[in-house]
């Protein structure tokens, strides 16, 4: 699961979205300026996106298996921490913790 959302977050999805701009919406930008545009956008942007959202919905996965750290008690400075990454990770937060 890993290796994919990386393969689709930092190869695929930049060179469509590169290619769709250039040839279906006709850009008059160069290959080099779409590439690190898209390229920001979806290995950045949207990855950090996402896993601010994963540190809200599961703050045991990183507590646990990245910081090895076995107390329950750390799930919310994990929980705030990815909220104070992502400003939209809050929504996530408070639909979780209905």
């Amino acid at each position: 699961m890993h290796f994919a959302a990386v393969l689709l977050l930092m190869f695929l999805l930049p060179s469509a979205s590169v290619l769709a701009e250039k040839l279906v919406f006709q850009s008059t930008t160069g290959w080099m300026s779409l590439t690190g545009r898209w390229f920001v956008f979806w290995a950045v942007g949207v990855r950090l996106l996402l896993a601010a959202v994963m540190q809200v919905v599961r703050p045991d996965f990183t507590s646990k298996r990245i910081f090895e750290v076995t107390d329950p008690s750390v799930s919310g400075i994990v929980r705030e921490v990815a909220s104070a990454t992502s400003p939209s990770a809050r929504s996530a937060w408070l639909v979780s913790s209905t």
